[in-house]
């Protein structure tokens, strides 16, 4: 062998000795708080897979790769199959099953016991979750200073814009239920009074007599006779006495007709009552009011008043009549609809939202690169998961794992888990 192919052969030899040293040091160096690469590495080969059964009481959706937790939400497994009411594998990635195997990826770090326990969390299909998953507490301070910020800057003449904008709005609700409350009262008459009537029962109809003579009547007579009393005083002045008991008389002979004093009194209520009457509607009004107020106030009455309407508000033909009312009147109503679409029209509606948006949109983008992300810092974490669970329809359940008490037998492979369906919790 010559010298210059001995030499290049030395030269190789070390350099590739040098490799392999640093190689082993640099995966076996350790650095702080973390095991070595090597170990690492040792760790991953080593690891091995276990599967158990999981069984349901009721069907529930399930999908091959759905996340397996523990309880402190770190990922130990997912979903490996979906298995028939029989025990036997399906070719199905997604349905609703009873049964289905889980895969855990190390069976030395994740040790099932006896008492295991298993609990199926689902997203809610609700607008209320989409909300508290935009806005965690950690966000709401922020989205509070940054709508608090705009209120104290803009508040008065946004006000001043939106102010005769829902007087309006709300003239149209006064209206609708003026025009609707009564035929709908009509068509649901029999359920109104039997849900009143079940509301009554259980009251003492001795007690509420009692009530109502003691404490309600001596407030009726209170404000409603110096009212009446100037009603009557004014009524007999202009009471044309000598006229009806003329006409009463006249009609009482042979061959006259027996409705004088009909007209005559109809004349009179027309011409003096009615008038007498709507000249102390503000008195009537008044009274009207401080009966209201005095009889709410009383403790007696307020009591029983909150009894029956308790009791009226707990029972669930109550809930289903409030939310046919809701559907007849305003939802379904294509009165109400054409009088909204209407209004929403008018030049004053489209000019408070123009004036709102110009004054609200700088606080509005901050808001949103708050909640969703901006393009520099991506989409926000909260906004991801909503998009996958809402949009993409991923991430809507999680399996989440309890292993048991350490004292107890651990189980074997294959063995049966039963899992309990859950809601995931509003924050």
């Amino acid at each position: 062998m010559t010298r210059p192919r001995l030499r290049k052969i030395s030269i190789g030899l070390v350099l590739w000795i040098g490799a392999c040293v640093y190689l082993v040091r640099l995966a076996t160096a350790e650095r702080a708080d973390e095991d070595s690469s090597l170990d690492a590495l040792a760790e991953y080969f080593m690891a091995r897979e276990v599967e158990f059964e999981l069984r349901f009481e009721t069907a529930a959706p399930l999908e091959v790769g759905d996340l397996v937790e523990d309880e402190d939400g770190r990922p130990v497994g997912d979903v490996s199959a979906l298995l028939d009411a029989e025990g036997n594998l399906q070719a199905d990635l997604y349905d609703r099953v009873s049964a289905a195997k889980i895969r855990l990826y190390d069976r030395r770090t994740t040790i099932l016991r006896e008492d295991a326990s298993v609990r199926l969390v689902q997203v809610p299909a609700s607008f209320a979750w989409v909300i508290t998953e935009l806005i965690p507490p950690e966000k709401l301070h922020l989205v509070n200073e940054e709508w608090n910020r705009a209120w104290r800057r803009d508040h008065r003449a946004i006000l001043a814009k939106v102010q005769p904008v829902v007087a309006d709005f709300l003239t149209d609700i006064e209206e609708t239920l003026k025009a609707e409350a009564g035929p709908f009262l009509q068509r649901h008459r029999r359920e109104i009074d039997r849900l009143f009537r079940k509301a009554e029962t259980p009251l003492d109809s001795v007690e509420l007599s009692d009530v109502f003579e003691k404490d309600v009547w001596p407030t009726i007579r209170k404000h409603l006779e110096p009212v009446t009393d100037d009603i009557r005083e004014e009524v007999w002045e202009q009471f044309p006495l000598w006229g009806l008991s003329w006409r009463f008389a006249y009609q009482s002979l042979p061959l006259t007709r027996d409705d004088h004093f009909r007209h005559r009194w109809r004349s009179f209520v027309e011409t003096e009552v009615v008038p007498i009457l709507k000249s102390h509607s503000g008195e009537f009004l008044k009274a009207s009011r401080q009966i209201a107020r005095e009889t709410l106030e009383n403790p007696r009455v307020a009591s029983t008043i909150h009894d029956f309407a308790m009791r009226l508000a707990g029972d669930p033909e109550f809930h289903q009549m409030a939310q046919v009312f809701l559907q007849e009147v305003f939802i379904d109503n294509p009165r109400f609809r054409a009088r909204l679409k209407e209004r929403w029209e008018t030049p004053a509606v489209r000019e408070a939202v123009e004036f709102i948006s110009d004054r609200l949109e700088e606080t509005v983008r901050r808001v949103g690169d708050l909640l969703l992300g901006t393009t520099k810092t991506g989409i926000s974490p909260e906004f991801a998961r909503v998009l996958r669970a809402q949009i993409l329809k991923k991430g809507k359940r999680r399996i989440v794992i309890d292993p048991g008490t350490p004292s107890k037998a651990p189980l074997g492979a294959g063995s049966p888990l039963w899992v309990t369906v859950v809601e995931e919790k509003l924050r």
